[in-house]
């Protein structure tokens, strides 16, 4: 679960939907039935519009008699439990002064790959724990990544030129990302 954040912009909120259950948990796994919303960043809040009693939502996992967690029809089928995989957790990068001397750092993001109007940039150890194996990190098998090299500092024209090549490149992988990185000067300083 990402880490609360201190404000957000009325314009990052959703509007508030409701579910009736078996959409969303809470991070203690308990099922969530009520208003929530959802950020432009993908985060799922409980309540109607953020605010201090809001709380993260993941999506709903069932569990099995005993309360171990299963996947449901695979459980079913195969008698094996696939619950080691995490969901991707919104990361917000930072450039350190070291990256600004390169004039550029990389950024990591992740889409489902059925869906790529959800983009979620992670960081780099979520990107590297990508796998198949149902060891802890996100599947492979659902989530198509991303790694973009990201120009942040020289003449102005050369770090557009640079970032919209890199968003053509990355655009052959989830064409979305032209949309979810539309300022080209992100993180600039001259």
């Amino acid at each position: 679960m990402a880490r609360r954040p201190l404000y957000v912009p009325k314009s990052d909120v959703g509007p508030a939907e409701y579910t009736a259950g078996e959409e969303f948990m809470d991070k203690e796994g308990k099922e969530y039935i009520g208003l929530y919303h959802k950020l432009k960043n993908g985060q799922i809040w409980s309540e109607a519009s953020f605010n201090s009693k809001s709380k993260q939502l993941q999506l709903y996992v069932a569990t099995i008699a005993g309360g171990e967690p299963s996947n449901g029809r695979y459980f079913e089928l195969t008698g094996k439990i696939f619950n080691k995989h995490t969901v991707p957790v919104y990361h917000y990068p930072m450039p350190t002064k070291k990256d600004y001397e390169k004039a550029n750092f990389v950024r990591f993001f992740v889409a489902k790959k059925n869906d790529h109007s959800t983009i979620i940039e992670i960081d780099f150890d979520q990107f590297r724990k990508l796998n198949t194996a149902n060891q802890v990190g996100l599947n492979d098998d659902v989530y198509t990544q991303l790694e973009l090299k990201w120009t942040i500092s020289g003449p102005m024209e050369d770090v557009i030129k640079y970032n919209k090549a890199s968003l053509l490149q990355a655009a052959r992988i989830i064409p979305t990302i032209k949309d979810y990185l539309g300022d080209l000067t992100e993180y600039y300083r001259g």
